[in-house]
């Protein structure tokens, strides 16, 4: 499919030596990149791929250049610096299948709609196998931490995909949720919500999704507004080029993701609501396949199941690239998410366990 919603990171600022974290988060950041592949994030630029003239297209010899390199150390640190120089020194990274550091989709379709829906519920419903946009039944852990004790009003989403209305539940769900070519709408608009409005009604040409930096700038501006405690930013534009067989494209939007996040980081670090007091989570919602398959995935393409997350802030410890054998799943986020807050997700359904950053 070609949109998307969220991720989770956590970060800290970068010095040789670590202080200890604090076992609870204040808040929560959690940024998805929609079918962004495992074997990028952790090898970058891969020569099957990027060296077959099927799959160049646009500015192929530019782009080429720019994110070629021998080694696999130097291809990943070129693809997503601030991944691999600030979050893997000061968090955590897995998913890499090379040490057997296994994550994984629970639901059985492998695209954007039930990921997003198994993310945000903590449960692989079933019934939920396309992606059409339909108003979620399942509980969803926003909602139920914006209930809580402080939460009040303190929670929101933005997702360059319009489908977040609907796995969220924008009709049950009482915090703000923001997604497609809606606009943000306010009494009293910035100067900057304005013309982001603007601009993404100028870009409209009638698809699901609007550019992924309108997204973020809004969400940006929504923090500095509002000062949520739980944030969530979903990106599409991964996808997207995946989709159309464009291999420099889609490394070239992984690059913008990885500095759109590093811009939103440094920001958070000098606000005193959320310096050292905010756990960043980033994911995606699905993988992708191989070689000749890797502009799809789906129940038919293999590999598509396989997926990554990388996290940051305090109650988790800083143990860079997990190299350790695990096999964890996509419905455990949810709960994550809560017991970083000092929460526990309650759910109508069974829901997937929190992973311990220990």
């Amino acid at each position: 499919m070609k949109r998307s919603i969220f991720l989770l990171l956590l970060l800290v600022p970068s010095f040789a030596v670590f202080s200890q974290p604090s076992d609870q988060a204040e808040n929560v950041i959690l940024i998805t990149i929609d079918g962004c592949r495992w074997k990028e994030v952790f090898g970058g630029a891969d020569s099957v791929i990027l060296f077959n003239d099927k799959f160049k297209k646009t500015e192929a010899n530019r782009l080429t250049k720019k994110f070629w390199a021998k080694t696999q150390d130097e291809r990943r640190m070129k693809l997503m610096p601030f991944l691999w120089s600030t979050i893997a020194r000061e968090g955590r990274v897995y998913g890499n299948r090379a040490y057997d550091n296994k994550v994984s989709v629970r639901n059985l379709t492998n695209i954007s709609n039930p990921g997003y829906s198994e993310i945000f519920t903590g449960y692989a419903d079933p019934a939920i196998t396309s992606n059409e946009l339909k108003d979620n039944p399942n509980t969803n852990v926003f909602e139920f931490i914006n209930k809580q004790p402080g939460f009040e009003l303190k929670v929101a989403s933005f997702a360059s995909c319009d489908r977040a209305q609907g796995y969220l539940n924008v009709k049950r769900s009482d915090f703000v949720i923001n997604g497609g070519h809606v606009d943000v709408l306010s009494d009293s608009l910035t100067p900057v919500q304005k013309t982001l409005n603007n601009l993404q009604q100028l870009a409209h040409r009638g698809e699901s999704s609007r550019p992924d930096y309108i997204t973020y700038l809004h969400a940006k501006e929504y923090l500095r507004l509002n000062q949520p405690r739980v944030l969530s930013i979903g990106f599409a534009w991964t996808d997207d080029m995946a989709h159309d067989g464009s291999y420099p494209l889609y490394l070239e939007k992984i690059f913008f993701f990885d500095n759109m996040i590093a811009d939103l980081w440094t920001y958070i670090q000098s606000l005193p609501q959320y310096k050292d007091k905010t756990a960043l989570l980033i994911t995606v919602d699905h993988g992708r396949g191989d070689e000749e398959q890797w502009t799809s995935h789906g129940s038919k393409v293999p590999h598509s199941n396989e997926i990554w997350f990388a996290a940051m802030g305090p109650g988790i410890s800083p143990e860079g690239e997990m190299k350790t054998r695990v096999d964890f799943h996509q419905d455990q986020f949810a709960q994550t998410i809560a017991k970083l807050l000092g929460l526990t997700f309650q759910s109508e359904h069974a829901i997937g366990e929190a992973i311990s950053f220990k």
